[in-house]
């Protein structure tokens, strides 16, 4: 591909004439690829009715859009840049069409694979108005991932996508239930990437995580903007699909059946910001896991009724769920909770946290970032905490115990000790504690439910 004269790319343009710099990657592949898709040209008026010369079939459709089938059953490897496996692109640019949304079943099989190896790709997209009975479903693998002929990779990247854009005119949607990682045999992989999503979504609709996520990049520390990548994450929206009022906008559920596994540094199991998480299943650890968190809101909502297990060894930083206000647009949001009757959360590695809840003191919506507790929680290493309500600083959160649980911290047969690191010239000592309320924040019961504390630490 020949670029442009005095230019390191070729400028094409898409549409609504957004330029595109295309050129090839570090390893030598042109991207902007597309495997499977509909487009809109597949419903221009007029083009499927038979003619006159049809007999009694004049006039009818022959084109059976509520039926139209995007399916992978076999490999599709993409290499370079701003790719996508399977892809529904609808911007209803003009009124002339005779239907103005897909009623299409994307499916990914139990045979499909889908590799991606270059950066800002997706394995699954969906940017179209969609009738109720569309659908995306993944039954076989996605894997976003480092070229295994080289060295690009599929950073900035999400293996499934519901998303806004600003050219589909009438608004991306999609009904609730219908985006889903299936049981069995759904796999989506996140291999030696940064900054990449299992599933994604940021309209009014939710996605689901029935099968496995499993995020394994040992990912360098940063100074600022730390990369991170995320198993399941809804996000608000901007009017083009998605809103920022949480309980009708985005929402990531990982279900019963779900699995989501964390291998590696600088991963999270589910990211709501502004929007809501939840989870039924299980957030695990393979192997060892490093400046990690299972679950976690920006301003948003969520809920854990399932098992979070984040494993880490020597100073490992995690945090089993984590709750701290937003500010979007000038308004801040602060969070809120919910940790039911048979929610497991179980941290370990020096310097972690089982549950970590912050939110503004200001003016904000809601008024107080709070969490109905409930459930166990279990925190082993040097330097821990059970639960920390607060920051002892400008913060305020409220935690109240609306089902019966405990909290546990220790370091296995022995007590949690202090855990001292190095800061500039300073020597810091951290110590170990069962739960901290900071000032301004509060622990209180519903007056029927307790919380028990079994503590044993020590250390000055």
């Amino acid at each position: 591909m020949p670029y442009d004269t005095g230019q390191n790319y070729k400028l094409i343009y898409g549409p609504n004439d957004t330029p595109y710099q295309v050129k090839r990657s570090s390893d030598g592949y042109v991207g902007y690829k597309v495997g499977i898709a509909q487009v809109e040209e597949n419903s221009r008026s007029g083009w499927n009715s038979y003619g006159t010369s049809a007999g009694a079939l004049a006039g009818t459709r022959w084109a059976k859009w509520e039926d139209q089938k995007l399916e992978n059953n076999g490999i599709i490897d993409f290499r370079g840049g701003k790719s996508i496996g399977m892809y529904v692109y609808r911007p209803q640019q003009a009124n002339s069409y005779d239907t103005t949304l897909t009623y299409v079943k994307m499916l990914n099989t139990a045979n499909g694979k889908i590799q991606l190896s270059g950066a800002e790709s997706y394995g699954m997209k969906l940017a179209s108005r969609s009738d109720s009975s569309a659908e995306m479903k993944n039954m076989g693998e996605i894997e976003l991932r480092v070229n295994p002929n080289g060295s690009d990779k599929a950073d900035n990247s999400a293996a499934m996508a519901l998303m806004e854009d600003e050219s589909v005119t009438n608004n991306v949607s999609m009904a609730r239930g219908k985006a889903v990682n299936e049981t069995t045999t759904g796999l989506i992989k996140l291999s030696g990437v940064q900054n990449s999503i299992g599933m994604f979504v940021n309209i009014n609709s939710d996605m689901t995580n029935k099968g496995k996520i499993k995020i394994d990049s040992t990912i360098a520390e940063a100074t600022t903007d730390q990369p991170m990548n995320i198993a399941m994450r809804a996000d608000y929206g901007t009017g083009h699909g998605g809103t920022a009022t949480v309980g009708s906008n985005a929402e990531v559920i990982n279900d019963t059946a779900g699995e989501i596994t964390l291998k590696g540094t600088y991963a999270i199991g589910q990211l709501a910001r502004v929007s809501t998480a939840t989870n039924k299943g299980k957030i695990l650890t393979d192997t060892d896991i490093k400046n990690s968190i299972g679950m976690s809101t920006l301003g948003g909502k969520l809920t854990n009724e399932g098992t979070i297990t984040l494993t880490g060894s020597g100073v490992s930083k995690n945090i089993g769920v984590f709750l701290n206000s937003y500010t979007l647009n000038g308004t801040t949001y602060n969070p809120t909770g919910v940790l039911g009757a048979n929610s497991a959360i179980t941290v370990s590695g020096d310097s972690s946290t089982g549950i970590l809840i912050n939110g503004s003191a200001s003016t904000a919506t809601p008024a107080t970032a709070t969490l109905d507790y409930g459930g166990n929680v279990t925190v082993t290493g040097n330097g821990v905490s059970g639960m920390t309500i607060g920051d002892n600083n400008n913060g305020k959160a409220e935690v109240t115990v609306k089902n019966d649980g405990k909290v546990t911290v220790n370091n296995g047969a022995n007590p949690s000790d202090v855990y001292q690191y190095t800061s500039g010239t300073n020597t810091i000592k951290q110590g170990s504690y069962g739960i901290v309320v900071s000032k301004n924040s509060k622990l209180v019961s519903d007056g029927t439910h307790n919380v028990e504390v079994d503590v044993n630490v020590k250390g000055t």
